[in-house]
């Protein structure tokens, strides 16, 4: 059995390759590290921090076949709702009372597109959501929405 020894230049780099040399920290500043990291790794176990339980889906309070939403984030507050039978499809549908919406869901069987303006201007932000969405918490403020054919 042959044996290939391996052959470095004295930059640490073998040839035709990318350096091989892992650069280390020397001995004596590890060691100091050492018990730094294990006291603020012990602090940190200390206590945990009080869980804040996200809400579940069905929290949010939203029939089947409506769109719904909230002035505050994850569900809160008094929802605006809408349904196919008191909105026109592909029509911008403001949201009642001026209400800024900062959660929603969208449990209609069509796609919903929420605005940030309140003409459903593009200008602002706008995103679509897929039927069964559930958004706790808004990428922003939303003002009025559309319900899409498919």
């Amino acid at each position: 059995m042959r044996f290939a020894s391996r052959v470095t230049t004295p930059r640490g780099k073998l040839p035709g390759r990318e350096s091989t040399r892992v650069p280390t920290t020397p001995r004596r500043s590890r060691a100091r590290c050492t018990p730094l990291v294990l006291a603020l790794t012990a602090v940190g176990l200390g206590a945990p921090a009080a869980a804040v339980p996200a809400p579940e889906q069905d929290e949010a309070q939203c029939e089947s076949g409506v769109f719904c939403a909230w002035p505050e984030h994850q569900y809160g507050g008094s929802p605006h709702s809408a349904d196919l039978r008191t909105t026109n499809m592909e029509e911008c549908v403001p949201l009642s009372d001026g209400l800024e919406a900062h959660s929603f869901v969208n449990r209609l069987n069509r796609p919903v597109t929420v605005y940030q303006d309140a003409h459903c201007g593009t200008r602002g932000d706008f995103s679509t959501y897929p039927e069964g969405s559930f958004v706790p918490r808004s990428p922003f403020v939303v003002r009025a929405f559309k319900i899409w054919t498919h």
